[in-house]
């Protein structure tokens, strides 16, 4: 009976106990809870700073690809132009020697004419007789060259090169005052996928055109980085790396990144590794058997095991090669 009753005694006493506490402390409490609603509303307001930013950075990003492809439009229309020009006064020295001819044919004198200036590529001696007219060529032929040149003043020169077993190609030579001059662009994807989403063999071979979307071909990529030392400069849509070593292996190596250092940062957010080799969506090489990277991405490249992180379908990606020597 003592030990009920001690109960009902201590309860109303531990209840109101409990009620004095809460008065005692809820003027304490009170402004640790305005402080942890105002952290909330600081947290929430950061979190939304932070998607506008990231907004802002992708927008300007898709900019500057659009920009860049106009700058090559313009390029190309800026050659097409001087080709025009070029063109038109080679048709108004052709007609003056024309003239000249058909004057010297009703004489019957002889004449030495040339069509261009004193270096030009044709030159020709013709004698105007009764039976015969004899022409000599002459003998100088056009230099090419086996690498693009060590300074331009165009962001964009497309000149042909050559090099030991090959024959001569058309290739897009890029300058600017950050890298210098003398980079070969031999991969340049911008934001569309329909000009990358080839066979093995069309990589092999290369596609595209120096003025536009365009590769050169791992063929190609292959006896250049092989002939002579070269540099490479990868280019992204949000971030680029330079390293002073790239080689590519041949047919038989898978095409494989056979030499990859000296980089500035860190090439894995490319998926470029050395030692792993080129795929495609007909050719899977990434070692991952339940997944095909090339064709789940939509282009060929030296794809990884687990893909890349950063590298999306619709991403501007450009490799530009140098000559060190």
């Amino acid at each position: 009976m003592l030990l009920p009753t001690l109960f009902l005694f201590l309860v109303p006493f531990s209840q109101g106990l409990e009620q004095d506490f809460s008065q005692s402390c809820y003027p304490i409490v009170r402004p640790l809870l305005g402080l942890l609603e105002n952290c909330q509303a600081m947290q929430n307001k950061l979190s939304e700073v932070q998607k506008q930013y990231y907004e802002v950075t992708l927008q300007f990003e898709k900019q500057k690809a659009q920009l860049e492809q106009q700058v090559i439009q313009l390029q190309y229309q800026n050659s097409d132009l001087k080709k025009s020009c070029e063109l038109g006064e080679l048709k108004n020295l052709f007609s003056e020697e024309l003239e000249k001819l058909q004057k010297i044919t009703q004489s019957g004198q002889e004449v030495i004419f040339g069509i261009g200036n004193n270096d030009s590529k044709v030159n020709s001696v013709t004698k105007i007789g009764a039976t015969n007219t004899t022409t000599s060529p002459s003998n100088s032929e056009s230099t090419i060259r086996d690498r693009c040149p060590s300074k331009q003043d165009d962001l964009y020169s497309y000149p042909e090169i050559q090099i030991p077993g090959l024959e001569p190609f058309e290739v897009a030579c890029y300058s600017d005052e950050y890298v210098g001059a003398g980079w070969i662009k031999v991969y340049n994807k911008f934001n569309d996928l329909e000009n990358f989403n080839r066979t093995y063999d069309e990589y092999i071979n290369g596609f595209g055109d120096p003025k536009g979307p365009w590769f050169i071909g791992l063929k190609k990529l292959h006896i250049l980085t092989n002939w002579k030392p070269h540099e490479v400069y990868i280019d992204h849509t949000r971030f680029g790396e330079r390293c002073e070593t790239f080689v590519v292996g041949d047919k038989s190596e898978g095409y494989m990144l056979k030499k990859l250092d000296g980089c500035t940062g860190d090439t894995e957010k490319f998926d470029l590794i050395q030692g792993t080799k080129f795929s495609t969506y007909d050719r899977d090489e990434d070692r991952n058997p339940n997944k095909n990277w090339a064709k789940e991405l939509g282009f060929g490249w030296w794809w990884q095991r687990s893909g890349s992180k950063y590298i999306k379908k619709n991403d501007y990606l450009q490799i530009s090669i140098r000559r060190k020597d």
